[in-house]
């Protein structure tokens, strides 16, 4: 099997985030994205990847052609999250991809906190001064027909972590 490996930091380093040395590549600095805490969770950040949308590109078809990324537009036309999953199918069953995310200390909500028990997003750290870049990490496996492919295995959040 072949992957392909991808650090998905933003283009251009946002001064407010940061930026880290992850040692890839040449050793250029990785400029780092934002993610929030879900506001009834201490664990969860809930989307990790950026959605693909049939207009437009996310993480998961960055490796695809255009062929691919056309044929899976036909296959989801009219049905509402089915795009992501017909990606998937076009991907070659020898070629998985591998998604690795610097994600900024200093990740806070753009509207605020909500109000107690109103969902909505949290800072990742109530203090960043004591928070460290987490690394998010995402998979995405190739369809498999394989006889061999018995186990099964989560599409999306895997939810909170167990208490």
């Amino acid at each position: 099997m072949r992957w392909t490996v991808a650090v998905r930091g933003l283009l251009s380093t946002v001064p407010e985030l940061g930026d880290e040395e992850l040692g890839v590549g040449d050793g250029r600095r990785v400029a780092c994205i934002t993610r929030n805490r879900e506001a009834a969770s201490n664990t969860s950040i809930g989307t990790l990847v950026d959605p693909v949308s049939v207009a437009g590109r996310g993480d998961e078809d960055l490796d695809l052609p255009d062929k691919a990324r056309r044929a899976a537009a036909a296959e989801a036309r009219g049905q509402k999250g089915i795009y992501p999953l017909a990606l998937r199918a076009q991907r070659s069953p020898q070629q998985g991809l591998l998604l690795i995310y610097p994600i900024s200390r200093h990740s806070r909500p753009k509207n605020g906190l909500k109000e107690p028990g109103e969902p909505g997003k949290q800072p990742l750290f109530e203090n960043p001064a004591k928070g460290v870049t987490l690394i998010g990490v995402a998979v995405s496996l190739p369809a498999s027909t394989s006889d061999a492919a018995t186990g099964e295995y989560v599409v999306g959040s895997a939810g909170p972590a167990p208490s």
